[in-house]
């Protein structure tokens, strides 16, 4: 569906060289990528509702292969436990994996 969706909004984008010779507002022209890309799901959708996933793969859990990790902000009030002087570094970024 993520492919009916691209395709339709790809051709959706064929009315943008119309508006090159016009007077008219080219952000006018955005309904054409949309139309296209809702016809394109629609499509899609219609041509793939009898489709399964292969048995082999059911109930097998996906492992990314990196992992990211966000530690909040500490609290900037001393009296809920927690502050600067506790956390100077402030919130956190971390990831790790196989790249």
């Amino acid at each position: 569906m993520w492919l009916g969706y691209g395709l339709g909004a790809l051709a959706g984008c064929l009315v943008f060289p119309f508006y090159l010779f016009s007077d008219a507002d080219p952000k006018h022209g955005f309904i054409g990528p949309s139309l296209g890309g809702l016809a394109g799901v629609g499509l899609a959708g219609a041509l793939t509702w009898d489709m399964k996933d292969d048995d082999t793969k059911k109930g097998a859990v996906y492992k990314p292969p990196f992992d990211l990790a966000v530690t909040p902000a500490p609290r900037l009030d001393p009296s809920l436990g927690g502050g600067i002087l506790n956390n100077p570094g402030g919130a956190m970024l971390s990831g790790s994996g196989t790249f």
